[in-house]
């Protein structure tokens, strides 16, 4: 085979290559773009309308539910505010938040929740009831304030939301006060 045959081969292997990796990418980004159309934050994955299945459907429809539990006290009220629209804003999964706090505090919360972004969250707020920790845990006059009833609600989780199933995600507001 002369010298000019072979580059000609070779040639023309390069652009059918080129040719299959240009297209195994179009049809990688048509089913990026069937798949992930729900969130419409990233620069790109618009919906197209040449994408003939491309259509939006809800989150809730295409994933299992993950649990997300998290403790709300009344003095860290704003830093579970910002925990929850940051975890709302930063994820694709189907979230279900389970807000442990005191009885005291849910109006306050429900308030927080139903205003803004926050309005198309599910979550459900679950009252933290102080009596299941009577005889089992021992006040140290030494901690203080750091002995929190929310930092033991963990412990009861299967008693305070027994519909959320394992594994779930438990998020806690720093509960300990900077001393000034």
């Amino acid at each position: 085979m002369s010298f000019r045959k072979v580059n000609i081969i070779i040639w023309v292997l390069a652009v059918v290559l080129f040719l299959l990796v240009l297209h195994h990418n179009f049809l990688s980004l048509s089913s990026l773009l069937k798949n992930d159309i729900s969130d419409s934050g990233i620069v790109g994955l618009q919906p197209i309308d040449f994408v003939a299945s491309a259509h939006q459907h809800p989150v809730s429809e295409r994933q299992e539910e993950i649990p997300v539990v998290i403790a709300a006290s009344e003095d860290r009220l704003g830093g579970t505010i910002a925990a929850i629209n940051s975890v709302h804003q930063n994820t694709r999964s189907n979230v279900m938040f389970y807000i442990v706090t005191f009885n005291s505090t849910a109006d306050h919360l429900r308030s927080w929740l139903n205003s803004g972004s926050l309005k198309s969250i599910r979550y459900k707020i679950v009252n933290f009831d102080t009596k299941l920790l009577e005889g089992k845990v021992k006040q140290d006059p030494d901690q203080g304030e750091s002995m929190k009833p929310l930092t033991f609600a963990r412990f009861y989780l299967p008693i305070l939301v027994p519909s959320a199933k394992k594994p779930y995600t438990w998020m806690m507001m720093s509960l300990y006060k900077v001393s000034k």
